[in-house]
């Protein structure tokens, strides 16, 4: 059972190393090709299982920073995605043999519009459309967003027709790159954005909420004023105020209303 689980699952971390801190993003569609293949092999014995232990390789290393966050919240999260692809190559396999290609890239699609949408709103993690931000592929998130990229992507590496494949996908990107949908305001938004740093590679479980606040407030406070700036970007989680209640009744609050 392990060797028959290893070889789907070295498939998944392929894609995995599409992903970032790696981003080889080709690597996505040897992987998806690969897992492709062995799913047509074992298609009638064993859909479910063969692509839980693909999507096993793809989500437990790239959702590994999870861990620091909430270790059981990561295993459960990655047994729950890897079970919607298990679950989507069980449907494809009910589709004849001439049909079974097509329905891996329909019901793989469809596993990561679910993802992308549920629990909690939607978990955009690990997504195929982040493996391809350095690719061609990136053009086409005008015209679809992040599944546009994971259909073509599952097109790319699972059709049988490639040529037909390349060829529709070329004229996509070339159409997002010479069709511009959006038109000028007129208005100008003036921004400042502000980075407090610290250490290299302190976590955020690991941090005073105070000193990340008080950091960002400082450098804040250095900017020069400007009627003309519109607003100042702080990036998330800098104000934490959980263990003291409403952000409204805090002193935090009442600090950023001054500067402000």
């Amino acid at each position: 059972m392990i060797r028959r689980a290893s070889t789907p699952c070295l498939a998944g971390v392929l894609v995995a190393a599409s992903m970032p801190p790696w981003g080889w993003w080709p690597l996505a569609f040897l992987g998806i090709a690969m897992y492709g293949s062995i799913a047509s092999a074992r298609r009638n014995s064993a859909p479910f299982a063969t692509a839980t232990a693909f999507a096993v390789g793809w989500f437990l290393p790239s959702m590994a920073w999870m861990w620091f966050l909430t270790a059981p919240g990561y295993l459960i999260a990655v047994v729950l995605f890897a079970c919607l692809h298990g679950l989507a190559a069980r449907v494809a396999a009910m589709f004849p043999d001439y049909q079974h290609g097509a329905a891996l890239i329909v019901f793989h699609s469809l596993a990561e519009v679910v993802r992308l949408s549920w629990p909690f709103g939607g978990v955009p993690l690990a997504t195929l459309a982040i493996g391809q931000s350095q690719s061609p592929l990136a053009a086409l998130s005008p015209l679809g967003g992040v599944i546009a990229i994971t259909v073509v992507v599952f097109w790319l590496s699972l059709s049988r027709k490639k040529f037909r494949a390349v060829l529709v996908t070329f004229v996509l990107i070339g159409v997002a790159n010479t069709w511009d949908s959006t038109r000028d305001t007129g208005r100008t938004i003036r921004i400042a954005v502000v980075q407090g740093g610290g250490e290299q590679g302190t976590h955020a479980v690991d941090s005073d909420p105070r000193e990340v606040f008080n950091r960002h407030l400082k450098l804040t406070k250095m900017l020069a004023p400007d009627t003309a700036r519109d607003f100042v970007l702080w990036p998330e989680n800098v104000i934490n105020v959980s263990a003291t209640g409403l952000f409204a009744e805090s002193k935090e609050y009442t600090e950023i209303l001054e500067e402000a």
